[in-house]
């Protein structure tokens, strides 16, 4: 029997150090949303595709990049999923906890320039805690 390591480089290749998936989350899509912390001082969101998209598109990646969180000024030692919403919540070395809500996007928020202001869209769909 022949063993290969497979090598996941989710994280600029450094260590993940937290999982959590949302519950809560509803995709026309489907599939499953999940957020991972790590050694990069990134919060990362991606979606694990469903058995029928990668039976469907096989060359296709089983898990989908969806966004980068990037507040924190050191590594990301855990993300949680609120249990009632999809926030998430995230806590690094830098001794801060930030809670992250979804912006609600709609076909004139994605026409519109992000602001500049506390409050602010970012590029990932998530907004600044307030």
């Amino acid at each position: 029997m022949r063993v290969k390591t497979v090598q996941i480089n989710w994280h600029d290749k450094l260590p993940i150090f937290s999982v959590d998936f949302d519950h809560n989350y509803v995709n026309s899509s489907g599939g499953w949303r999940f957020a991972t912390g790590g050694g990069d001082n990134n919060v990362r969101l991606w979606r694990l595709r469903t058995p029928s998209e990668r039976e469907r598109e096989p060359k296709q990646p089983a898990v989908e990049f969806l966004a980068s969180l990037n507040r924190h000024t050191a590594p990301v030692n855990v993300v949680r999923f609120s249990p009632c919403s999809s926030k998430l919540a995230s806590a690094g070395d830098d001794g801060v906890i930030i809670i992250w809500r979804q912006q609600q996007t709609t076909e004139e928020t994605l026409r519109a320039p992000p602001a500049t202001m506390e409050g602010v869209l970012e590029d990932d769909g998530f907004v600044e805690p307030e």
